[in-house]
């Protein structure tokens, strides 16, 4: 019944896709279907760190956060409740600031990486942080915008160490795309054939996530070679889509007088933040090649991709809102959903049926 509920509003989101009702109804969909699930993976965990924060040693905030629900009572599920609805309202905030069509955007986001996102929630969390703060990023290059970004990051940083990777935003916001991708592609090279010894600098420069680097450094329990290509292949085939997407967009641009994103009173705004929020998402792909020589020593790493999705699907929508051909616009659309569908089934449903994606639909208390 569940799969009925899901595939109705979200068909309803996808036809009245700039309707903010029905995002927002499938967005509370999205927090019934996350926070009272029963079986997925990696609950049992979340119920463990809430029993002891402090014997958990997990990120700061996430653990004072735990500590402050506990001394006012309440249980694991409110606690749980709360930090998911929160995660969840940055995500439509941003999706609804910064999309032409946020209904098709959230579509894309519930076909993949939703279910991850209701298993993984502090690096889930942590996403939604990053997804807000590049929103606000590309509104301008003023230093306001950027000390706003900053602190969106250490809010992500706060749930996940992970979310320390995006401050190198900043840098990249400065340089141009081709020379970012060249300078992070050799970076990511040399990155991986000294990965021991960068490790362990960083484990010295930063001591509060050193235990975090024994945890995952185990030449025992490095990525697969193929597994690193797949997500290589993946990561190049994501930024490629966003290409095209931000030519599209640039596209509608070339002619002042006819432009087609907004009523004509704003035109010149609003047409020129859609282009600079695709550009910083070009920018941001670029920086994710540095992810690659980690990725290779966990699969873990992925959440760094799996936290720009949203703001690639922003990009897409906005693309798809453009003024191109329809047919051009159709090849867009249908290579986007290929590309969606495929990662759900190769990351999520071929990997953990049960214990991801049947569980979020199928093991809820609320649910039918």
């Amino acid at each position: 019944m569940s799969y009925l509920l899901f595939l109705g509003i979200g068909s309803l989101t996808a036809i009245f896709r700039k309707n903010r009702i029905i995002c927002a109804g499938l967005v509370a969909l999205f927090w019934i279907a996350m926070t009272f699930n029963t079986l997925i993976a990696d609950r049992g965990q979340y119920q463990k760190f809430y029993s002891d924060p402090i014997a958990a040693k997990e990120e700061w905030g996430y653990t004072q956060l735990q500590l402050v629900a506990k001394a006012m009572g309440l249980s694991f599920q409110a606690f749980f409740a709360i930090i998911i609805g929160a995660a969840l309202l940055l995500i439509l905030y941003a999706v609804l600031r910064a999309s032409l069509n946020p209904g098709w955007t959230l579509i894309f986001y519930l076909i993949f990486p939703f279910t991850m996102d209701a298993a993984q929630v502090r690096s889930f969390v942590a996403a939604a942080f990053i997804t807000a703060g590049l929103v606000v990023l590309a509104k301008d290059r003023s230093l306001l915008s950027i000390v706003k970004y900053l602190i969106f990051v250490t809010g992500g940083v706060m749930f996940h160490y992970s979310a320390l990777f995006f401050y190198l935003v900043v840098i990249a916001y400065l340089v141009p795309p081709l020379i970012l991708y060249l300078a992070t592609t050799f970076i990511a090279l040399f990155t991986a054939v000294n990965l021991s010894s960068i490790l362990r600098l960083a484990g010295r420069l930063l001591p509060f996530i050193e235990y975090k680097i024994e945890r995952y450094y185990n030449t025992k329990l490095m990525t697969a070679p193929t597994e690193v290509r797949g997500y290589t292949i993946y990561l190049i085939l994501l930024s490629l889509l966003a290409l095209v997407g931000w030519l599209m967009i640039r596209h509608s641009l070339k002619n002042p007088n006819d432009r087609s994103f907004a009523n004509k009173r704003h035109l010149e705004k609003i047409n020129n933040y859609y282009y600079d929020h695709a550009t910083l998402i070009i920018k941001v792909n670029a920086l994710l090649m540095l992810a690659i020589p980690l990725i290779s020593i966990s699969v873990s790493f992925d959440r760094l991709i799996r936290a720009c999705l949203l703001s690639n699907y922003i990009l897409f929508a906005n693309a798809l809102g453009s003024k191109t051909s329809w047919w051009v616009k159709l090849l867009f659309a249908i290579a986007c959903l290929i590309f969606v569908g495929y990662y759900c089934n190769f990351y999520i449903y071929s990997r953990f049926p049960e214990v991801v994606f049947r569980s979020v639909f199928e093991q809820n208390l609320i649910l039918p």
